[in-house]
């Protein structure tokens, strides 16, 4: 190849509308009365199919800049715990355009409060499908799709303590217990393993002699495969707090039940405790088997899984022959039985770096 036909492929690279054709919207989220900068919401980019595009959330000063993967029309929702949803008239976003918007936020405030969860709640299929429960749970998602979002854009650095340690088969005696600690410089501080394997295999799959438990994250519990595999209900909690539980509605593989709790003041997520439906080989033992994370809100209002803990039972295989008189004959069959039960989990702070300052994100567990 020459050199002037490498200068004119080098220019067309230049020149390519994928580096040219940057849609961008910008603007502010301000309240309704004051007309001051609210922090800390989500500004949401829909196509024209209703599918989410691209999100971003709202600095100190309100100000959002979202970017749309290519040109058309689009809706721009923007949400804040405890406010209802506010969202712009259909607009069109041309290529290499940058839109700007001043969105005012919907007056309605959002009271969990007034909320009464029955004693006997029916559980119903997708949290949305009931007034209540979509009331409840759209306040739980906005917390959910943040820590989600922030998994993927990353800009924090987290002290991370990790702790680990093995108790009894009864689980009253701690054998062994470890902590260490350790940083993370990006991405979530708490990640499932991928949706499909969870649909597949489900939550308890076996790993050579003994099992792996997995636990649902932000991405998991957004999905559509868990929404329509699970139903949901409300349940009164202590201390002013409102809870959706789920249960799954099919027993074919091991799955998760549990609950997410909300603060009734604040309509803030404060934690999921959740517990495995199945576990071979543990019986009537099986409320063994769980774990719980809280959710901590970032300096920039964003919201990561602050605290987590998961408890899983060893139950570990044996193989045990027999005579069968009948078939004259030595059978081989695995036996289950508990062997001890294992705990993980983590904490995390917020280090400094280029981008914040030190803050507190959850105290060490």
């Amino acid at each position: 190849m020459t050199k002037p036909s490498r200068i004119i492929l080098l220019l067309a690279g230049f020149l390519a509308p994928s580096a040219l054709a940057a849609q961008v919207v910008q603007g502010a989220f301000v309240d309704p009365s004051s007309g001051q900068p609210i922090a800390g919401a989500r500004a949401v980019l829909r196509d024209g199919s209703g599918r989410d595009v691209a999100a971003a959330g709202t600095g100190a000063d309100g100000g959002f800049v979202v970017r749309a993967p290519a040109a058309g029309t689009y809706v721009l929702r923007v949400e804040r715990i405890g406010y209802g949803l506010t969202e712009t008239a259909p607009f069109a976003l041309a290529a290499g355009e940058t839109v700007r918007r001043r969105v005012v936020a919907n007056a309605r405030r959002i009271v969990l409060e007034a909320i009464v969860a029955e004693s006997r709640s029916r559980c119903i299929p997708r949290p949305g499908s009931g007034p209540q429960t979509a009331t409840v749970w759209e306040e739980a998602r906005k917390v959910l799709g943040s820590a989600r979002e922030t998994g993927e854009s990353g800009g924090y650095r987290y002290a991370v303590r990790r702790f680990a340690r093995r108790l009894d088969a009864p689980g009253q005696t701690i054998l062994h217990d470890s902590v260490t600690t350790a940083e993370v410089e990006s991405g979530s501080p708490f990640v499932a393993v991928p949706l499909e394997r969870l649909v597949r295999r489900g939550y308890v799959e076996p790993a050579g002699r003994s099992f792996l438990f997995h636990a649902p994250d932000a991405r998991v519990l957004l999905s559509d495969q868990f929404q329509e595999r699970h139903c949901f209900a409300l349940v009164d909690g202590p201390n002013g707090l409102i809870g959706l539980s789920f249960e799954p509605v099919s027993t074919e593989k091991p799955d998760v039940r549990g609950i997410l709790w909300l603060d009734r003041a604040t309509a803030e997520l404060r934690r999921l405790e959740y517990a495995y439906t199945q576990v071979p080989g543990m019986g009537q033992e099986s409320g063994v088997a769980g774990g719980w994370m809280e959710f901590s809100r970032l300096p920039d209002g964003r919201w990561i899984v602050g605290r987590w803990t998961i408890r899983m039972p060893v139950v570990e295989a044996t193989r045990v022959q027999r005579v069968d008189m009948q078939e004259v004959a030595i059978k081989t069959t695995l036996r289950l039985h508990l062997a001890g039960i294992r705990e993980e989990g983590r904490s995390f702070g917020l280090r400094p770096t280029a981008h914040s300052a030190i803050t507190a994100c959850s105290a060490s567990g």
